[in-house]
C-alpha cells in the first residue's frame, strides 16, 4: 500500500507507451527540486524588484505574532499587549521556530515555504497518479511547480505554503482511506484536520462538505459502518488538536473560540468589494474603503480595544453588521453570491494578474470538468477518490463566494483542480502522437 492511496494503490502508476528512463522515485525527486529551484529563483531574481511596486511586503500579521513569541513576549501583536486570538497559532508558531532557531529573515522563510511546496509538488502528483497513470502524475507535479500564485506566496509571510501542503497530505490519506480503510489512517486524518484548522480558519467548515463524501460515498469499497466510524475517528482526532487553542481562549475570555477573530474583517470587505465592484473599479481602492468604514464601526463602540474580550466583540460587531445588511437585501445578495462562484476564480487587486488567474483557472476547469463528469457518468470506480477532492473543492469555492472572492483564497485548492486537469492535459498530448493510453479507457 502506498501512501497515497487509489485503485491502484499497490501499484506504481503506470509508464506504458512513455518510455522513462527514471525510476518513479527519482521522478518525484526531480519535481521536488523543480519546484523548489523555480521559488527560489524567483525569490532572488524578481521578488526583489517587484515587492514594493505591487504591495507584496504587506502582510496578515503572522510574522508580528511570531517574532514577539520568539522574543519572549507571548501571543500578542505588540509587544507588551494583551493576547490576541486574531491569528490561529499554527503558522505564527512555525515562523517563531524559524526566526529563533535561523534568524527572523525574510529569505530564510522563503526557502523553507519554498521546500514546502516542492512537498506538495509530489503530493500532488502521487494524488494523480493514483487517479490516472504516471504521465498525469508527472504533469500535475510539473503544473503545480509552475504555478504562478504558489510561488507568489511562497515567498511571503502568508499560511499558503503550509496550509496548501497539508491540504494535500489530508487528501493523499482520504485516498488511502477510501480505497482500503483503516482507523490509523482516519486518525491521521483527524490530526490533519486539525492542523489545518490552527492555519486557517475556513477548515472548520470543510468537514461539512468532506464528511458527507465520505460517508454517502456509494462507489467506495469499504462498508458503510467502516466509513461511519472513521469520520468519527476524525473528529475526534480534530479536536483533540483544537482543543489547547480552545481551552487557551476560553481562559482568557469565557467564550469557546474554535478559530481566530479574523471572520469580521474578511467578511465586510468581501461584502463591500462584491457590492462595488464591476469591471475596471479598482479592488484595492474598495478595500481601502471598507477598511475605513469597519474601523469607524468598531470605534463607536470600542474605541480603544485593550482586552482579548474587546477583540471578540470587535469581530462580533463587524459580523451583526453584516448579517444586517445581508439580510435587509436578500435578493441583491443571492445575485451576488452566484456571481462570486464566478468571480472568486480570478478577482485580485490587479487587473494583469486578474487576466492571468482567470486564464489559468478557466483552462483548469475546462480540462478536469470533462474528466470528472465522465468518470461520474459511467460510475467508474475511481468516483470513490474523486468524491472527496470535488467536496473540497467545493467547500472552498462556496465559502469564500459567501465572505472574501478573491482568488487568493482557492491556491490551496489548485493542486486538487491540477491533479483533475492533469488527465486532460495528458490525453491533449496523445493527441499529438505520444502513444499514451487515456485514463479514461484504462
Amino acid at each position: 500500500m502506498s501512501a497515497c492511496g487509489g485503485v491502484n494503490s499497490g501499484l506504481k502508476p503506470t509508464s506504458q507507451g512513455f518510455p522513462f528512463r527514471w525510476t518513479w522515485r527519482q521522478q518525484l525527486v526531480a519535481l521536488f527540486l523543480l519546484a523548489v529551484i523555480i521559488r527560489l529563483l524567483f525569490d532572488v531574481l524578481i521578488f526583489p524588484h517587484i515587492a514594493t511596486r505591487m504591495g507584496l511586503l504587506s502582510d496578515d500579521g503572522y510574522d508580528r505574532i511570531a517574532r514577539n513569541l520568539a522574543d519572549g513576549f507571548g501571543y500578542v501583536v505588540i509587544a507588551g499587549g494583551p493576547p490576541t486570538m486574531r491569528r490561529v497559532p499554527l503558522y505564527p508558531l512555525f515562523l517563531a521556530s524559524v526566526f529563533r532557531f535561523l534568524g527572523p529573515d525574510l529569505r530564510i522563510v522563503q526557502a523553507v515555504q519554498a521546500v514546502f511546496d516542492g512537498v506538495t509538488a509530489v503530493l500532488v502528483s502521487v494524488m494523480a497518479g493514483k487517479l490516472f497513470h504516471r504521465r498525469a502524475a508527472l504533469i500535475a507535479g510539473a503544473l503545480f511547480a509552475l504555478y504562478p500564485l504558489s510561488i507568489l506566496y511562497a515567498s511571503r509571510f502568508y499560511t499558503e505554503s503550509l496550509y496548501t501542503m497539508l491540504l494535500c497530505a489530508l487528501v493523499c490519506v482520504v485516498l488511502a482511506l477510501m480505497n482500503s480503510g483503516g482507523y490509523g489512517r482516519a486518525t491521521v486524518a483527524g490530526l490533519l484536520l486539525g492542523g489545518l484548522a490552527l492555519t486557517r480558519s475556513v477548515t472548520l467548515v470543510m468537514p461539512l462538505f468532506l464528511f458527507p463524501a465520505i460517508i454517502f460515498n456509494r462507489a467506495a469499497s469499504i462498508p458503510l459502518k467502516v466509513r461511519w466510524r472513521a469520520v468519527g475517528i476524525m473528529m475526534i482526532g480534530m479536536g483533540l488538536v483544537l482543543m489547547p487553542w480552545v481551552v487557551r481562549n476560553y481562559r482568557l475570555t469565557g467564550q469557546v473560540l474554535l478559530g481566530g477573530t479574523t471572520l469580521g474583517a474578511p467578511l465586510y470587505h468581501g461584502y463591500f468589494v462584491s457590492r462595488y465592484w464591476h469591471w475596471g473599479v479598482n479592488p484595492a481602492r474598495l478595500h481601502r474603503r471598507a477598511f475605513d468604514e469597519r474601523r469607524a464601526l468598531i470605534a463607536k463602540k470600542i474605541p480603544h480595544p485593550e482586552s482579548p474580550n474587546d477583540e471578540v466583540e470587535a469581530n462580533r460587531l463587524v459580523v451583526a453588521a453584516v448579517v444586517q445588511k445581508m439580510a435587509h437585501d436578500p435578493w441583491g445578495m443571492g445575485w451576488r453570491f452566484l456571481r462570486n462562484l464566478v468571480l472568486v476564480w480570478f478577482l485580485t487587486r490587479h487587473l494583469s494578474v486578474m487576466l492571468l488567474l482567470a486564464g489559468i483557472h478557466f483552462a483548469l476547469l475546462l480540462l478536469a470538468g470533462p474528466t470528472v463528469w465522465v468518470i461520474w457518468r459511467r460510475r467508474d470506480e475511481r468516483w470513490a477518490l474523486i468524491l472527496p477532492l470535488v467536496s473540497i473543492i467545493v467547500c472552498f469555492v462556496a465559502v469564500h463566494a459567501l465572505i472574501f472572492p478573491f482568488a487568493r483564497y482557492l491556491v490551496p485548492i489548485m493542486p486538487l483542480m491540477i491533479a483533475l486537469a492533469s488527465e486532460g492535459v495528458a490525453r491533449r498530448l496523445n493527441w499529438l502522437g505520444s502513444g499514451v493510453p487515456s485514463a479514461m479507457t484504462r
